[in-house]
Order: structure tokens, then sequence, then C-alpha cells
């Protein structure tokens, strides 16, 4: 396998030599450079199998190279960590994000978590790798026995490889066209007619279709060519009745769907006119009241404004209403049979619901031709529901009409019981509507029997497993974006994002309840000391442990975040200037007594607390300065002290 290159990016010297130190006992290249366009001059140079960049540098920043490399095709996925003294924020970090890292870390790091990343990127770069050769290996022994000529090109459209059937088709030997210009224009992946001619004086008549591909880990073309000679004899014979019958089931064609589309219309409209008409009684309603309160009703200042509110509000209401009413129904249309049939890896298992024996068994029979489909038969819905107690599905096969109900008395049914397996109507119906109905219902996808077939099928099943996939993985991937938006990764407490969207309902909930709150905002005192003499792994536990009393000790209205590097606040609603500072002396207290133990090294510290009240507050950002200046004045008069404001 070629050896794995690292590409590393920094301005300055020292942080090159420190990464490097850190990487060298890698089984790896080190390549550095020192501005953002040495760095893209060395990824036209090498393959690179990880990056890692910083962000703060003069010209291109960081944030600019990443995006840079990932409009390239080359190394649009390589994986990017930002490594960062200046930029921490999490703003900071969500740009690196979005700039497209895959982590960001932040100076100063351990560097053991660093070359743990490090080395789990280049693990999967070689997974990647293999997996690719062993791609290409089984694409030769495919492509060596095939009947149609395939012909690899490079990017300037040489000849880098040929088939037996190409050597076939173009009468040539392997050692006389490699190497050589292909010599037809290379041109989309639409399908394209070619004469080839030869010294007999029978041309041959070819379709071609180019695709672009990844051939030996360089941008290539591939050429798919088909003999279409004795195929196009017989069109030319049959042209003229072609030709009428073309037009007239264009003509059919066209009806059917002037009125699928009209149908669909007819529903829609329905749907947004009820909708309309029942927000336009109560909305009605809502105004002439509004009108009559401004009218005759004499009213005190508050309740004007708020009377306004509604009123603005109403008639907001009010236009979403008239843009409901001009909603027109685009397209709903059945599954794609033109997508690409899903290469299936792993064993598929399918519940078949359908009552007609024989329209199963032509179904189990198309399915049959991939051997990784195994088909189970449920007559029924109350015989379907047996099967899904007894097994785990992959997809559902549904039929529309059924003995005990219908398909939306299934999916209702389904649902209800807390499955998730994605299911497919297979109907006979031919209608439309009610396939939009049942997947607006629950269902993914759907298919007319009278289009089933071997393709169809199966690219149904595709469909519908993707779709599966993507709903599965965006609701992972939200479940994380939330926690990451609002959760503090080392401290597992609330970060600064939460508790500057949490501040100021808490404020204004303490003032309309006319309820004192306090902010508690703490600092741990010579906190760098920390990481400086036991390392930033002791800092990282002082602050969980930190954290730990927060969660152990707050009342359950109580809420802990943390602010940023060894800042916390913990807001305490309901409480006295006099309870609140015995909480905080509490928390100190308990700190300071704390005895930490790293790498067989005993050592404590205290932090300082500023103590602010809503009573001495008109907002809730002058409460934060008031914390703020708390603590500040704690920290002047010596630290380790709590200071009401």
């Amino acid at each position: 396998m070629i050896r794995q290159k690292i590409l590393i990016v920094d301005d300055k010297e020292e942080n090159l030599f420190s990464l490097e130190q850190i990487l060298k006992e890698l089984d790896a290249d080190i390549i550095r450079a020192q501005n953002g366009n040495e760095a893209l001059a060395a990824s036209l140079n090498h393959e690179f199998s990880l990056a890692l960049l910083d962000v703060q540098m003069p010209g291109m920043d960081g944030y600019e190279l990443a995006e840079w490399l990932r409009s390239e095709t080359k190394t649009k996925e390589l994986p990017i960590i930002f490594v960062s003294a200046v930029y921490s924020s999490d703003y900071h970090v969500f740009k690196g994000y979005d700039a497209g890292a895959v982590d960001f870390m932040v100076k100063p790091f351990n560097p053991k978590i660093l070359l743990s990343k490090v080395t789990v990127f280049l693990q999967l770069d070689r997974q990647k790798t293999l997996l690719k050769q062993s791609s290409e290996a089984r694409f030769r022994k495919l492509v060596e026995t095939v009947t149609d000529a395939i012909i690899i090109l490079d990017s300037n459209g040489i000849v880098r490889f040929i088939n037996p059937a190409g050597e076939s088709l173009f009468r040539t030997t392997s050692e006389d066209f490699l190497g050589q210009p292909f010599g037809f224009p290379i041109e989309g992946e639409e399908a394209t007619e070619i004469e080839l001619f030869f010294s007999d004086d029978n041309p041959v008549i070819a379709e071609m279709r180019i695709k672009e591909i990844d051939w030996e880990e360089m941008p290539s073309w591939l050429a798919s060519i088909r003999d279409i000679t004795g195929r196009k004899k017989i069109e030319e014979e049959l042209v003229q009745t072609v030709s009428g019958l073309k037009k007239a089931n264009k003509k059919i064609l066209e009806q059917q769907e002037s009125v699928i589309e009209e149908e669909r219309l007819k529903v829609l409209l329905q749907l947004s006119g009820a909708t309309a008409h029942e927000l336009n009684q109560p909305l009605t309603v809502l105004l002439g009241n509004i009108e009559i309160l401004e009218t005759f009703g004499e009213l005190k200042e508050k309740e004007e404004k708020v009377v306004l509110d509604i009123n603005t509000s109403a008639k907001r209401i009010s236009e979403i209403v008239k843009k409901i009413q001009n909603i027109r129904y685009d397209q709903i249309q059945p599954n794609a049979f033109d997508s690409h049939i899903i290469d299936f890896d792993q064993k598929i298992c399918v519940l078949s619901i359908e009552d007609v024996e024989n329209e199963y068994l032509l179904l189990k029979e198309i399915l049959s031709s991939n051997p990784l489909i195994e088909v189970s038969h449920a007559k029924d819905i109350e015989t379907a529901f047996l099967k899904l107690k007894a097994k785990s599905f992959d997809i559902i096969l549904l039929d529309y009409i059924l003995p005990d109900g219908t398909g939306f008395d299934f999916i209702s049914k389904f649902k209800a019981a807390g499955y998730d397996t994605p299911i497919a109507v297979v109907t006979g119906q031919g209608d439309d509507i009610i396939a939009s109905e049942i997947i607006q219902a629950g269902a993914f996808d759907y298919l007319p029997k009278s289009l089933l077939n071997s393709s169809s099928a199966l690219r149904l099943i595709e469909s519908v497993l993707k779709k599966s996939g993507l709903k599965a993985e965006l609701k992972i991937a939200n479940t994380k974006l939330i926690e990451m938006a609002t959760i503090d990764g080392l401290t597992q407490l609330y970060n600064r994002r939460y508790f500057n969207d949490v501040i100021e309902a808490e404020f204004e909930r303490s003032r309309r309840y006319n309820q004192e709150m306090i902010l508690m905002l703490c600092d741990l005192d010579r906190f760098n000391q920390i990481n400086d003499v036991h390392g930033h792994i002791a800092g990282d536990n002082v602050l969980k442990t930190l954290a730990g009393f927060f969660r152990e000790y707050k009342r359950t209205n109580d809420i802990a975040c943390r602010f940023g590097g060894e800042k916390f606040t913990l807001l305490l609603p309901h409480i006295t200037r006099q309870n609140g500072f015995e909480v905080a002396e509490k928390y100190r207290k308990k700190l300071e007594n704390h005895i930490f133990l790293h790498n067989e090294v005993h050592f404590s510290l205290t932090m300082s607390i500023g103590l602010a009240s809503t009573r001495d507050a008109s907002s809730s950002a002058e409460l934060v300065e008031n914390a703020d200046q708390a603590l500040y004045r704690a920290k002047q008069e010596g630290r380790n002290k709590t200071i009401l404001f």
C-alpha cells in the first residue's frame, strides 16, 4: 500500500515543528506548508490522508483554505482538523465545521488526544483505500466477462484499459490499443451512436455511453460500447409503424396525465379550501371583536397595546390563509424507474402483505432473482402483525385492499404499535390520489402493480431503504446538533449558548411573578497554573469535578452552565440574597476543601464568586454585568471570596 501522507499548515515554524514531533511516531509522511497557497500547491502534488490546519494565517486563513480543498475534486473528501489557539469560541468551532472540518482542537491540547484522533483517521483512510482496491479488482473481473466493449480513458482521452469484448468489437489487441487516443468525442452520460469502419466495407453501428469514474486513483472516463448494427436494421424496417404507434401512444399518455393532474389539483384545492374556511370563521370573529373594541371601547394604554398586538397577529394569520388559498399542487409522482438499482451487500428481509396468492407468488419470483432478498408472506393485517412480532423485517410491501382492512388501517395500527419498518405500497388500484394519501399517512413510496417487474421492484426497495436510512440519519443528526448547540462537551453542563437563550426568559419570569432570582458567576482562581504544572488532563478533571458538585447539590429549578473556560454560572430562581449567598458559600467551601489527585500528586484550588439579584437590575444584560462586577471585586480582594453586588 502507498505510504500515507499528512498535510500540516501553520504560519509559525515552531507550531509546525511541534506538530511534526507529535506525529513523527506515525507510519506516515508529514508534508508541511506555511500558508494557504503552499498548501494548495502541495495538494496538487500529493495524495493526502488527513490535513491539520491552523485557523489564523496571513492571506488565506484556515476557513478559506478548507473551502478551497472542499471545492476541488481531488481533495473534496479529505478529512480536515482545525488546530487553533485564538479562535476557540462556539462561533468559530461551528464555522470550522461549516467550512468542512471533521474536528476542531483548541490549543493548548493534549498531544496524546491529537495522536489518537489522527491515528483513527489514518485507519479509516487505509480501510477506504483497501475497499477501493477491492472494488476495482471486482470491477476488472466483471468487465472482462461482459459482452459490451468497456474502454477506460484518462482525462486526456488516452486509452488505459480495454476488455476482451472491446478488442473483438474494434478488431484489435490491447497491446495496439492501449496508450492511443480514443478518437471519439467524450460527451456526458447520454447514449450516442458511433460508426466503426473496417477494410471489408461493412461498417458497425454501436451505442456508446460515457461515465466519469476514478480509475487507479485518477479521474477517468469509462466508455461502454454495444454493437447495435442488427437492431438498427430492424428499426429501419419498422420505423413507419413505430412512428405511428408512438404518436397514438403519446396522445393517450397526454390525456391520462391531464386527468391525473386535474384530480390531484382537485384534492389539494379541496384540502386548502377546507383549511382556509376553518381558519376564516374564527379569524373573522376575532377581527370583528377587535374592531368593536377599537370603536366603542375606552381602552387603557396597556390594553390598547394588547389589542394592537392581537390585531397584528390576526392580520398575519389572514395573510397565511390567503397563501393557503393560492396553493397549487405541483407534482406527486411514483418512484422514478430510471434510478440506479441498489447493489445489495447484505441480506434484505421483506414482508409482503398480499391476499391474492398468485400476485404474491409473482412478487416472490421477481425478488428471488436477487439471492440476498428473503420474502415472507402475510395474507391479512392480523397475520402481518403476528409476523412482525416474531421477526424483524427491513421493508414491508403492502397491498392496499386486504380482507380485514385497507392500507390505511394497517399503517394506523402499525404506527400505534410503535413499529418503524419502512413501508412501500404495491397497489392494483392505479390511483395516484390514493397512493399520495397513503404516503402522507406514513408509507415511503408506492408502485402500481401494472408496472411490477424485476427492475421496478428492486428500484422500489432501493428507494425506500434509502429514504428510511436518510430519515434515521437525520433524526440522529438533529439530536446531536441539539446536544452540540446546548451542552458543553467536557462538563456536560449547559453551555454559554444555552445560558444566553435562557437568561432572558428567566429574568422576565422573575419580574412577572415578582420573585427574586440570583445569578451566581464563578471563576476558578489561578486555573492556568493547574494546566501549566499538572497538565490539561488535570485541568479538565477539575472542571468536571466542579460540574459534578453543581449537579449533585443544585435544586431542581437551578440552572448550571459552563460560561466559558474556567467560568461557570448558576441561576437560582425563587431565592433571597441571603439564601443565595449561603448557597454560593457552600459551593466555594466544597471546592476549597476538595483534594485533587493527578499522577500521584495532590493539589487543591479555590474559586471566586460574584452574585447579582434581579432586584438590582433592569434587564438580563445588566444582571450579568452586575455579577461580573461582583466577581471582579472578589478577585481584587484576594480571591476565594463570595461578593454580592
